[in-house]
Formats: structure tokens, C-alpha cells, sequence
């Protein structure tokens, strides 16, 4: 059950036009550990807001900060008022219920992620060094899920998702899994090292083609990988990239979106007009925003993550963990993790970040994956 305590802002919040002593009201779960994370955060989903802006994630105090119009929503939707007393009996309660399979995952923005992989080029041999380890891990996740795929054709575009799309399709022909793949707005940006890998691709069988596919054409796939746009993406969708994604939507039972969805913003800008609809999403190193917002639910389908070569020392540089949320629910596939396993892994790491945001435990060494 969502309880609702109304309060009073205690200080003056200018960019929401909010003055001290405005009325807040504090929402949060009288479920205990992670049953109370999912119920609470269903709640702030279905009025309209992120995850990123819970407080206190993944202990016993967690809550949402809501002001008239949201709590209003929240009560419509059977959220009850509480007293002080009531609200801090069910904080007593779910302090001694607390336990570390409370699990949350930090969730970051596209500048974040970006801090993340400069960091993390300062100890890796070259960017598609990390491409080949994020694709190696999406392909062995997938043929874990799904076994080996009779066909299927990758869509890369001009970025870094793009080359994550290269790399995959290298990792496939390794397998000699059947894979064709569809290169948009990128053949004039390949370095001389792109050149070689893709030579050698073609070498091995791999058709290669530079034009949009149409409908027809993605027909013949049993899978679809739009490796189109990723954590770059700060437009509309346009040119080739937004006819490959035209043509993707006819399939959204057996396409996989890596990182995100190609047409949806990284951030908290929601879903552009043109969106790829996907039956599942790898979603690397960590959520951004836009995993977190309403809206992605239906076009992101099931989200899975899976690591990169961005080490917890890279994650460590931005503070991570400072800001928005994912409940661990649907992402317990991590590396192919038990669920007890991928549960302690996350409580640790959760501590871990968390110390971090408070300013200490500098000392301390991040759990490894």
C-alpha cells in the first residue's frame, strides 16, 4: 500500500517554482525490501514520473517527493494519507524487515555514460576493444535465451552503437551463425581498422550492404539487431536511419535493440515520433534515463543488461549511483547470474555506490564483476 504524509518543503526550490513551507507530500511503500521498491515505483510510473527522482533508493526510507497534482493522481489510484505516527510505525516496521535483497541498480545520464567510456578508454587499447567485449557478451546472452538463430541481419548506424553493431556481427561470423549486415550513413566515416574487419567479414560470407532495407528485405530474417542509434542520440530521427527504422517496425516480435531503442531519447525527453519497437533491449553497463521513463515500456520490451569493457573504476569516476533508479527486477540476467548470486552482487555494489554519494568510503574497492 502507497501511504501519503503531507509536509512542508523546507526550503525554497526556484527551478520548480516551489517556496518554502509549499505542502509535499512524501509517498512511499509500507511494503517491505524490494516488494516495496516495485510498488512504489509502479506508483510513480503510472502518475507520470521518473525513477531517477526516488529518494533515499534502496533502504527503508525510500520515498517520492510529490507536490498537489501528483499527489492528487496518487490518491486517485488508491494511495491513502498517513499521519506521523502511522508513517513512522511503517518505517519501524520496514526497518526491521530490511534485508540486502533490496536491490536497486543506478540508472545514468547520456553525459554520465559518456564520462564512463572516456574513463574508460584511458585503460583500454581502443574504443572497439570495449565494442568486442559489449558484443561478446550480447551474443553469448542471446544464444543463451534464444540458441542459434538460422538468420539474421544487423542495421548499424553512424556511432559508437554502430560499431557495438560491427563487432556483434564479427562475433557471430567467429560462431558461424548466418548474419548480413545493413551499414546506414557510416561507410564514408570507417576508419582503416573498420575497413579490415569488415573486409574480413565479407571474406567469411557476411553480406554487406549500404542501402536502406525495406520491408521486403528484413522479411527474410528470423532476427533483427537495430544497432542503429544509442546514447548519442539528440534528435528527431532523420535521413536513412529514420527509413531503416520505418522498415524495423513491421517486426517488433524478433527485433533486439541494442543499448536502447533506436528513436528514443537517452535521457528524460521521452520517445521521438519514430520509434523501433523491440522485443528485447541489452542494455550496456548501465540504464540511462530513458529506461526508467513510462513510456519506454512498450518499446523496449524485455530490458536485459550486460556489461562492457567500462570497469567499476570508469563507473566510480562520474558517481554513478547519484541520482536515478532501476528496480533489479527483469535485470536478474546480468552476466548470466543466479538470481541469489546477481542479488548480492547488486546490495554490495549498491552500498558500494552509495557511500560514494555521501562523500566516503573512498578506500573501499567496488565488488567485481
Amino acid at each position: 500500500m502507497i501511504l501519503l504524509h503531507e509536509t512542508e518543503t523546507p526550503y525554497n526550490l526556484p527551478v520548480l517554482g516551489i517556496q518554502k513551507g509549499y505542502p509535499v507530500w512524501h509517498a512511499i511503500s509500507s511494503l517491505p525490501c524490494s516488494a516495496g521498491s516495485i510498488e512504489l515505483l509502479q506508483m510513480a510510473r503510472k502518475i507520470g514520473a521518473h525513477d531517477c527522482w526516488i529518494q533515499d533508493a534502496g533502504s527503508y526510507r525510500e520515498h517520492f517527493d510529490l507536490f498537489k497534482n501528483s499527489a492528487e493522481i496518487a490518491l486517485a489510484l488508491g494511495a491513502i494519507h498517513a499521519t506521523t505516527s502511522e508513517i513512522g510505525a511503517a518505517l519501524k516496521l520496514k526497518k526491521g524487515q530490511y534485508s540486502d535483497e533490496n536491490c536497486i541498480i543506478s540508472s545514468v545520464t547520456s553525459s554520465q555514460m559518456k564520462s564512463i567510456l572516456h574513463s574508460a578508454l584511458q585503460r583500454a587499447p581502443s574504443f572497439y576493444a570495449l565494442c568486442e567485449i559489449a558484443a561478446q557478451n550480447i551474443l553469448q546472452f542471446f544464444l543463451d535465451r534464444h540458441g542459434a538463430f538460422q538468420s539474421a541481419a544487423i542495421l548499424c548506424g553512424p556511432g559508437g552503437t554502430g560499431l557495438v553493431g560491427i563487432a556483434l556481427a564479427q562475433c557471430a561470423a567467429q560462431k558461424l551463425l548466418p548474419i548480413d549486415i545493413y551499414l546506414l550513413n557510416r561507410k564514408q566515416k570507417l576508419t582503416a581498422a573498420e575497413e579490415t574487419i569488415l573486409h574480413h567479414l565479407e571474406q567469411s560470407g557476411v553480406h554487406i550492404f549500404t542501402h536502406v532495407p525495406a520491408k521486403s528485405d528484413l522479411a527474410q530474417y528470423q532476427y533483427l539487431f537495430d544497432a542503429l542509434l544509442g546514447n548519442g542520440s539528440i534528435r528527431e530521427p532523420y535521413g536513412a536511419v529514420a527509413s531503416a527504422i520505418f522498415a524495423l517496425q513491421r517486426y517488433p516480435h524478433n527485433t533486439i535493440a541494442i543499448d536502447l531503442p533506436s528513436g528514443m531519447d537517452p535521457d528524460e525527453r521521452g520517445v521521438y515520433d519514430l520509434c523501433v519497437c523491440a522485443a528485447e533491449t541489452y542494455i550496456i553497463t548501465l540504464p540511462r534515463r530513458c529506461h526508467t521513463h513510462i513510456q519506454s515500456e512498450r518499446y523496449t520490451g524485455i530490458p536485459l543488461l550486460v556489461m562492457s569493457g567500462a570497469d567499476k573504476k570508469a563507473i566510480k569516476s562520474v558517481s554513478a549511483g547519484i541520482g536515478g533508479d532501476v528496480p533489479l527486477e527483469g535485470y536478474f540476467a546480468l552476466q548470466r547470474r543466479p538470481i541469489a548470486e546477481a542479488q548480492a552482487f547488486f546490495s554490495e555494489w549498491t552500498r558500494f555506490i552509495a557511500d560514494l554519494s555521501l562523500g566516503c568510503g573512498t578506500e573501499r574497492t567496488a565488488p567485481s564483476v
